[in-house]
């Protein structure tokens, strides 16, 4: 009997001592919300990329990660109010894409950690102190979409044979629009191509560049950057561009997978979306997006549609192709 007893303490004991272990799987079972803010909807973005990434790093929805969505399908929807939206979710972090989503984010959702796809300077936009030092709410990767202007050039120079006057569509009214065709020009003189100017704001404006492009006999199209218009409306660039017979280079690759364009250069999707995955779990973790610092992509990829070629009569040359990291036959 007394040893019963004894047997029945010595468990209370045990199970007063183990109380505080079993409720750290509590704690470590959290779900962390984490909140995607896009500012067109696309299915073959950065940002589609991310939870992938993420579940690589451990972090698999509906077991400790709930993802939310929030899209900005046209110009009506203003970007801050879903990042408020998000915060009112109580959502652990907003992951964005854009410089101009990130202001959103920084501005809509002050107090939660914002990790970005910038696709400008992210110091002159005001979106981080310094790419060392971000400081604020908000840091991320940078991709080198200015930089990248002169090498698409390049590219096109390559594809067309004889190349000497390409258009250059872009949008005016975009952040940072005028720093891009600045470089565009400077860039395009020791290539020995005359830029033209094709302007458009809008959806209704993009048949009439076209048709300028057309009339000022030229032989190429660059779109110079990706932003909500043409990135909401690539499968009517392209449809223009094979119309119009312009051999077209874009920005990004979503243009020619989802799109049909003939040829993108841009940043090599799954090194962006790991370097800001690996950021958005350390921002997890505990870390501050003010001390993190701002990345910068290392790989960049070349990509050429032969089907769209093809309908425009285009060879490309054998020594592009070797270049190309996908080929979409």
């Amino acid at each position: 009997m007394k040893s019963r007893r004894v047997t029945l303490l010595i468990l209370f004991a045990l199970g007063v001592l183990l109380l505080p272990l079993a409720a750290e799987p509590q704690q470590a079972g959290k779900v962390y919300r984490i909140g995607f803010l896009t500012p067109a909807l696309d299915t073959f973005n950065l940002v589609s990329r991310i939870p992938g990434r993420l579940e690589l790093l451990g972090w698999r929805e509906h077991i400790n990660a709930r993802f939310e969505h929030r899209f900005a399908v046209d110009a009506s929807v203003r970007l801050s109010d879903l990042a408020g939206e998000l915060a009112g979710l109580g959502v652990d972090v907003i992951v964005v894409s854009g410089t101009v989503a990130a202001l959103a984010a920084k501005h809509g959702a002050p107090g939660v950690p914002v990790v970005a796809i910038f696709d400008g300077d992210p110091v002159k936009a005001g979106a981080v102190a310094s790419l060392g030092r971000p400081g604020g709410n908000v840091s991320g990767v940078a991709t080198f979409e200015l930089q990248l202007t002169g090498k698409r050039l390049e590219l096109l120079r390559d594809t067309v044979p004889g190349l000497s006057r390409v258009g250059v569509l872009w949008n005016p009214s975009t952040s940072d629009a005028a720093q891009y065709w600045s470089e565009a020009v400077r860039a395009a003189e020791p290539l020995g191509l005359e830029l033209v100017s094709l302007k458009a704001q809008n959806r209704a404006e993009l048949e009439p560049s076209f048709q300028a492009a057309q009339r000022a006999r030229c032989e190429a199209l660059l779109v110079l950057f990706r932003d909500r218009l043409t990135l909401s409306h690539a499968h009517v660039l392209a449809e223009l561009a094979r119309n119009a017979r312009l051999p077209t280079l874009y920005p990004n690759q979503l243009f020619v997978h989802i799109g049909g364009g003939l040829m993108s250069y841009g940043e090599d999707y799954v090194d962006v979306s790991t370097r800001v995955a690996t950021q958005i779990d350390k921002v997890l973790k505990g870390a501050r997006p003010a001390d993190l610092p701002v990345e910068r992509p290392t790989k960049f990829e070349l990509v050429i549609n032969l089907k769209t070629a093809r309908a425009l009569g285009l060879t490309i040359p054998p020594s592009l192709l070797l270049r190309a990291d996908k080929v979409i036959e």
